[in-house]
């Protein structure tokens, strides 16, 4: 199973003198993979016992994306052919002669027929996608009001593509605080640096490839000072009533 590594993890192994520094690493990834420990005995061994939690969340959420991978590709599989059947069922004539030939396209050669069954399969697709955000419609409302707060934005709640990328981590098993909690991170990361403070958006914070990684984050010493307005503890963002 695959494991994410971060950045901040090799930060601190490279703070060690070899070979404890490659050594180091390689119990990250060993762990990450099979879940076997190193041996205590070990000098680095607190600093991996302080990253085990985020190494076993970060091969949860990646098991979690690659099922979620499986089944949409399944359901994507059975949605194909159950409108390819209500095409042939509701045309006349022969259902068999209207299976594409190699190299033909299915929808060019769909039949035009009384009721449109394609269209309202299509239909039916858009109202299920609208139900499975539904589940996470309160949520989605809080989290872009909070990026609003943070950054002083002003995206609309009711913004398609916006609600899509959180509806989307969320489906993946992210919770409302971690998304909120990626937002604080790379608020105090960039809202400070002219040149970063331009990707403070939606499409930048929850970005499939980089979100945990923003989830997880953890900020130097040199940004300490760019708390202002948060409650920090040891480094850990609080907004709210909720550690984040």
């Amino acid at each position: 199973m695959p494991v994410t590594i971060q950045d901040d993890m090799f930060d601190i192994a490279n703070m060690y003198p070899e070979p404890d520094s490659s050594r180091f690493l390689a119990a990250l990834v060993t762990y990450g993979i099979t879940g076997e420990e190193p041996d205590r005995a070990e000098g680095w061994y607190p600093t991996f016992a302080a990253f085990k939690v985020r190494l076993e969340m970060s091969v949860q959420a990646i098991t979690k994306a690659e099922q979620d991978k499986t089944s949409r590709s399944e359901s994507a599989r059975k949605a194909a052919r159950a409108r390819w059947n209500a095409h042939a069922s509701g045309c006349d004539g022969n259902a068999s002669a209207l299976q594409p030939h190699d190299g033909a396209d299915a929808d060019a050669m769909r039949p035009q027929c009384e009721g449109n069954a394609y269209e309202k399969e299509n239909e039916k697709e858009n109202e299920s996608e609208k139900e499975r955000e539904n589940g996470n419609s309160q949520s989605i409302d809080s989290i872009i009001d909070f990026f609003n707060e943070t950054c002083g934005t002003s995206y609309h709640k009711t913004t398609k593509s916006t609600r899509k990328l959180i509806n989307a981590r969320l489906s993946e098993g992210f919770t409302e605080e971690d998304c909120k909690r990626a937002i604080a991170n790379m608020h105090v990361a960039w809202a400070h640096d002219e040149k970063m403070a331009q990707y403070l958006r939606p499409e930048t914070i929850f970005r499939p490839t980089k979100f945990e990684g923003y989830v997880q984050r953890v900020a130097p010493a040199k940004e300490q000072s760019l708390f202002e307005g948060y409650d920090v503890c040891d480094g850990v963002i609080n907004v709210g009533e909720d550690v984040i």
